[in-house]
């Protein structure tokens, strides 16, 4: 499958709060509130406008 209809499956199942059925079962089994944390961060760094992206040094700060 092409990376961006994966990108369009990601968000869109984050956007309507399907996002635990599009996951692996071990994944889904952890802590729903970190999945969605990351999930937004996963979902602001696929914006296909680099200005919107976030920085490695946000995200080494925000995952670290």
């Amino acid at each position: 499958m092409p990376a961006e209809k994966r990108n369009i499956i990601f968000i869109s199942s984050l956007e309507n709060n399907h996002l635990l059925k599009i996951l692996d079962f071990e994944v889904a089994k952890e802590e729903p509130e970190e999945i969605e944390m990351v999930a937004e961060l996963a979902k602001r760094c696929t914006n296909s406008s680099g200005i919107k992206r976030p920085s490695m040094k946000y995200l080494m700060s925000y995952l670290g």
